[in-house]
C-alpha cells in the first residue's frame, strides 16, 4: 500500500525515524554520549513528516477537483492509515499538541467513510452494512443492550485480518480512550467550547453519541487479539458506552444524570464486573494459536492479568466519572423491590486501585505485553492518593518508557503530577471541617462529599495528551 500512496509510505518512514530517534536518545542520555545519529534520525523524520503533509494537500486538491467522485476503499484506507500515523507521530515526539488535529481528521474521516464501509467491509452481512448507516441519532442511553451486542460480534467470519482492520480499530481505540479522559474533565458547558482545541475536541467527542455500539465492537473484536493494547473488546464498549451517556449529560447543560441514566450507568457498572477474564483469555489465546499454530502458557497468564486490569480500570472510569453512584446504591438497597443481585458489588475505589497494580505486578518487564496497560496505570494514578501508590504508578510509566520511548508517557506523568497536586490541595481543604464527624455513617457521606470536592477539581483542568 505504501509503494501505491507516496503520503502514506513518507509518514510511515517519519514514524519510524523518529522512534528511533527517542530510542538513541534515551539511551545515549544515560551514558552521557552525544549521538550524531540519533541527529540525522530526527532530521529525517521531519523532512519525510514535511512530505507526507506536501502530498496529503495534493491529494485533498485533487479531491476537490474530481466533481465528487467517490474514493475506492484503498484510497479510504490510505488515507485514514495517514492520518492515524501522524497522530502516532505527535505521541511519540511529545504527546502534545498536533495530536488533536489529527484525531479530529481521523474522527471525520470516519464519519464520512462510515464505519461499516472500513473493517466492516471484510466481515459477512456486507450487502445489509452498505445499504444502513452506522450512525443512529443522539440518545440519553446506551444505543445497544449486551445481547445485541453480543449477537452482532458473533457474525464475525473466518477472515484473514488485514491493514484496514488495525487502522480502524486503532483509530476508534484512540477516540474512545481520548474521549473517556475528556470527559472526566470537562465541564457541562462543553457543548458550548471557546476555543480552537476545544472545539476540535467538542467535535469528535459528539461523534461517539453517534456512533453503532454493536458495529464498534465488530471492528474492535477482529484485532483484540493482536491490538497493541490489548484491552477486552467488550469492556472497551462499556466505555464507549458511559461515555455516550456521560456526553450527552454534559452537551445538555446538566451536572448529573437522571434516573434513567443512572440506571444504565449501574448497569455498564455491573456489565464489567461480571466480565469473564478466564474465558476472554483462553479464547484471545486460540485466536493467536491459530496464527502462530503453538501455545503459550506464559502469554495465556499474562492475558489473564491484563483483562483483569482493564476489568478494574473500567469500574473504576465508570466511578470517578459518576461519584454519585455509591450514594445511589444505597439507597436502592434500601427498597425491598430491588434486585439485590442485579446490582454492582461496589469496590470502594481503593479496593480497584490496589486490584489494579496487583495485577500489574504479575506482568513481568521481559514480557512483550508489558507496555500494553498505559490506559489503565494513567487512570490508577489519577485515583492514586498515598505516596506508596503513585511512586508505583510513575515507576510503572518509566520503565514502560524505558521499553517504548513515547513522549506521550512523559507527558502522562507530567500530567498526573498536575491531577496529584489538585487532589492534595482539596484534601487539605477538607482537613478542617472532618473534626465534626460523628459517626461512621456520616465519615462515609464525608469521604463521598470529599471525593466529589476534588473530582469538581478536575472539571476544566487542560490536558493536552492522549493516554493510549
Amino acid at each position: 500500500m505504501s509503494q501505491t500512496y507516496p503520503y502514506l509510505q513518507q509518514i510511515i518512514i517519519a514514524v519510524s525515524a523518529v522512534h528511533y530517534y527517542n530510542a538513541v536518545s534515551n539511551a545515549t542520555t544515560q551514558t552521557g554520549v552525544y549521538s550524531h545519529i540519533a541527529q540525522v534520525a530526527l532530521i529525517d523524520a521531519l523532512c519525510a513528516r514535511q512530505k507526507a503533509i506536501r502530498g496529503l494537500i495534493k491529494i485533498i486538491q485533487l479531491k476537490q477537483s474530481n466533481n465528487g467522485r467517490e474514493d475506492s476503499q484503498a484510497d479510504q484506507d490510505a488515507l485514514l492509515a495517514t492520518v492515524l500515523f501522524f497522530v502516532n507521530f505527535t505521541l511519540i515526539d511529545s504527546g502534545k499538541n498536533d495530536w488533536q488535529n489529527h484525531l479530529t481528521a481521523a474522527g471525520r474521516l470516519l464519519s464520512i467513510y462510515g464505519l461499516s464501509t472500513l473493517s466492516l467491509a471484510h466481515v459477512a452481512g456486507n450487502s445489509q452494512s452498505n445499504s444502513s448507516s452506522p450512525k443512529s441519532k443522539p440518545h440519553t442511553s446506551v444505543s445497544n443492550s449486551p445481547k445485541e451486542i453480543s449477537g452482532v460480534k458473533h457474525q464475525l467470519v473466518d477472515q484473514p485480518l488485514t491493514v484496514c482492520d488495525y487502522v480502524a480499530s486503532d483509530t476508534v481505540a484512540y477516540l474512545i480512550w481520548n474521549c473517556a479522559l475528556g470527559l472526566l474533565v470537562s465541564t457541562s458547558s462543553s457543548s458550548q467550547p471557546k476555543s480552537q482545541s476545544a472545539a476540535h475536541s467538542h467535535d469528535y467527542a459528539a461523534q461517539l453519541l453517534t456512533w453503532d455500539v454493536a458495529k464498534v465492537l465488530r471492528i474492535l473484536s477482529r484485532t483484540q487479539a493482536n491490538s497493541y493494547h490489548s484491552c477486552p473488546a467488550d469492556l472497551m464498549s462499556i466505555v464507549l458506552r458511559t461515555a455516550q451517556i456521560t456526553q450527552y449529560i454534559k452537551t445538555s447543560g446538566r451536572r448529573s444524570p437522571d434516573a434513567e441514566q443512572m440506571s444504565k450507568y449501574l448497569k455498564l457498572l455491573k456489565e464489567a464486573e461480571i466480565f469473564d477474564v478466564e474465558q476472554w483469555a483462553a479464547g484471545v489465546s486460540t485466536q493467536i494459536v491459530g496464527i502462530l499454530g503453538v501455545t503459550d502458557e506464559h502469554e495465556l497468564r499474562v492475558r489473564r492479568h491484563i483483562a483483569a486490569t482493564y476489568r478494574a480500570a473500567v469500574c473504576l472510569y465508570i466511578l470517578l466519572i459518576v461519584p454519585g453512584i455509591p450514594a445511589e446504591l444505597r439507597r436502592r438497597a434500601q427498597h425491598s423491590d430491588v434486585d439485590i443481585d442485579a446490582l454492582p458489588t461496589l469496590p470502594s475505589s481503593e479496593d480497584l486501585v490496589s486490584t489494579i497494580l496487583q495485577q500489574l505486578s504479575c506482568i513481568p518487564k521481559t514480557s512483550t505485553l508489558f507496555k500494553f496497560t498505559a490506559w489503565p496505570v494513567f487512570l490508577t494514578g489519577v485515583d492514586a492518593v498515598s505516596d506508596v501508590h503513585r511512586k508505583r504508578v510513575s515507576e510503572r510509566l518509566r520503565a514502560m518508557r524505558d521499553l517504548c520511548p513515547w513522549g506521550m508517557l512523559t507527558s502522562a506523568i507530567e500530567t498526573l503530577k498536575e491531577i496529584w497536586k489538585l487532589r492534595d490541595e482539596a484534601t487539605k481543604h477538607g482537613i478542617c471541617d472532618a473534626r465534626d464527624v460523628p459517626d461512621a455513617k456520616l465519615d462515609i457521606e464525608w469521604n463521598e462529599q470529599e471525593r466529589d470536592d476534588w473530582l469538581s477539581r478536575l472539571q476544566g483542568l487542560k490536558i493536552d495528551c492522549l493516554i493510549v
